[in-house]
């Protein structure tokens, strides 16, 4: 902590500024925010009807509990397992909503549009 008039030049620094490994400790914890919340999110949502959009490849839920180990499984077994076609159709459609870009989003790395009076 700088609390000394040398350290504090024109009172720019507080008694209670953080400063050294405090500093890098709330940066790695602000870099590990900042990513969650915008390249995690984008990763996992906008590729939603990719993956969820076919129902056999993550259906959203079965009709019947997962096979045993030893169980044979057969074509038949799977589409009894599949869920019904309305709530396929749900999965799809949210799925659909989710993977889509609002009319107002803009991307942190993309510059303003320029506007009439510049």
């Amino acid at each position: 902590y700088l609390d000394t008039p040398a350290q504090n030049k024109m009172g720019m620094i507080g008694e209670n500024m953080m400063v050294g490994e405090e500093q890098v400790e709330l940066a790695e914890y602000l870099t590990a925010i900042i990513f969650n919340i915008s390249i995690f999110h984008t990763a996992v949502n906008f590729q939603t009807l990719t993956v969820s959009g076919y129902i056999p490849n993550q259906p959203s839920c079965m009709r019947l509990p997962p096979p045993a180990q030893n169980e044979v499984i057969t074509m038949q077994r799977i589409l009894e397992t599949l869920p019904v076609k309305e709530i396929a159709f749900l999965q799809m459609n949210i799925s659909y909503n989710l993977g889509q870009f609002s009319p107002t989003e803009r991307s942190i790395l993309t510059r303003p549009r320029k506007t009439k009076w510049e």
